[in-house]
């Protein structure tokens, strides 16, 4: 008979690794051996944080590249939109520089 645990380890197996939910993802890195308070043991960050960008509530590139690289995908297809490189505005301060000059 099987328990309830290896049901859920076959269920993950099955999972793709372009996942887009949070429960896709925790899925996906418990069938590659990986709990969430394991990998945040591993950064040094609360299972809380690792537990709210897994479930995109929070952004920490740090976290998510991690994941993303233990799980073989890109950062993107698992946080679509999230962690797009996007240039900062300039600053007032900056503006006043350049008009000053």
């Amino acid at each position: 008979m099987l328990r309830m645990h290896d049901s859920i380890l076959a269920y993950c197996t099955y999972m793709t690794t372009t996942a887009t939910s949070g429960t896709e993802i925790s899925c996906s890195l418990k069938a590659r051996g990986w709990s969430q308070a394991a990998l945040a043991r591993k950064l040094g960050v609360s299972a809380g944080m690792v537990n709210n960008v897994v479930h995109n509530r929070v952004t920490s590139h740090t976290v998510a590249a991690h994941i993303a690289m233990l799980l073989q995908a890109p950062i993107e297809s698992l946080w679509p939109g999230r962690y797009e490189y996007r240039p900062r505005a300039q600053s007032k301060n900056d503006r006043r520089e350049e008009a000053a000059q």
